[in-house]
């Protein structure tokens, strides 16, 4: 992936930080419980940038995660001093995060849960990790009670000022207030403690209410989907599973526009959540997915070092075959 001269020095910096020990690593065992280093297989060593950290995929459960990572300590500092955003977008990101307002794409939330809220009555909405509020914005303008909540101070300003939403600093464990609709949009892959953070979250749930989860999908598997930042990677199977572990039942489930993230709506379940997937052909399954997958990228890249590219891209088109 091509990366500017900005973001590669950033990269080395990062990197130089953690083999010096200026910044903390550890090894975490997977959300189904597994510890035993001989039950991981490595995926990658780096992510899409080049930063260090190591995915692999569980062989009791299947799931795709990062074995070597952050501490929680250094991804909240990731997190509150926008390095996170700075790094995988620009050093000028927050005049580039205001063209996100205008995106129509920012509706598809609301679209999805439209229905769920009118038929139960569903008023006042909370968004965890909701960066500048471009999607809770539409919440705001369709006249719901809207609040979110940001680890960025700098982007909670941009969406106060520009277009006055009631944005806050803060983390899960600050959250306050109870709410009918919890949105969790591509948050749960960031989650250093997964059910000590979604328990933190559920909390503010009111009894009738929902969650909305948005995440990437890696059945749709990319090498652009690995970064240091994405703890977990989940398939349909192992996103629906582990959330009914949270006592969350599924109500909904689809793809979001670009077809490459999926989503869940869940209700509480309190120990009721019917058939769970089978994971235990998970591992095999996405071992093939993640071989074929990395063959794609490594033919795509051998295509780009021939300048041949967009040729071939421009024919799968021309003949109606998806790239």
């Amino acid at each position: 992936m091509y990366i500017s001269k900005f973001q590669n020095n950033v990269v080395k910096k990062y990197n130089k930080n953690i083999i010096n020990g200026q910044i903390e690593i550890a090894t975490f065992p997977c959300l189904c419980g597994n510890d035993i280093e001989e039950k991981f297989t490595k995926i990658y060593s780096k992510d899409r940038y080049g930063l260090l950290c190591q995915s692999v995929i569980c062989k009791d459960c299947g799931l795709v995660q990062l074995r070597t990572r952050l501490t929680d300590n250094e991804y909240s500092e990731f997190y509150i001093s926008d390095d996170y955003r700075v790094l995988y977008g620009d050093k000028d990101y927050l005049n580039t995060y205001k063209l996100k307002y205008l995106d129509t794409y920012n509706s598809h939330i609301l679209n999805n849960l439209s229905n769920i809220m009118t038929e139960n009555n569903l008023n006042t909405v909370l968004e965890f990790g909701c960066g500048g509020g471009w999607k809770l914005l539409p919440f705001y303008e369709a006249g719901y009670n809207a609040t979110g909540y940001d680890y960025s101070a700098n982007l909670v300003e941009l969406g106060k000022n520009n277009y006055e939403l009631n944005l806050i600093q803060g983390t899960a464990s600050e959250v306050k207030g109870m709410y009918d609709v919890i949105v969790i949009n591509h948050v749960l892959e960031h989650l250093t403690d997964f059910f000590a953070d979604m328990n933190l979250l559920m909390k503010h749930l009111n009894p009738n209410g929902v969650i909305y989860a948005g995440v990437p999908n890696i059945d749709n598997f990319s090498r652009d989907q690995f970064q240091n930042a994405h703890i977990y990677y989940f398939s349909p199977r192992t996103f629906k599973y582990f959330m009914s572990e949270c006592e969350l039942e599924l109500i909904k489930f689809g793809s979001d526009p670009s077809g490459a993230h999926m989503y869940g709506v869940f209700k509480q379940s309190r120990g009721q959540c019917g058939k769970l997937p089978n994971l235990h052909s998970e591992y095999s399954f996405m071992k093939r997915k993640i071989i074929l997958g990395k063959l794609k990228v490594a033919i795509i890249e051998t295509l780009e070092r021939a300048g041949l590219k967009e040729y071939i891209k421009n024919m799968y088109r021309y003949i109606g075959l998806k790239w």
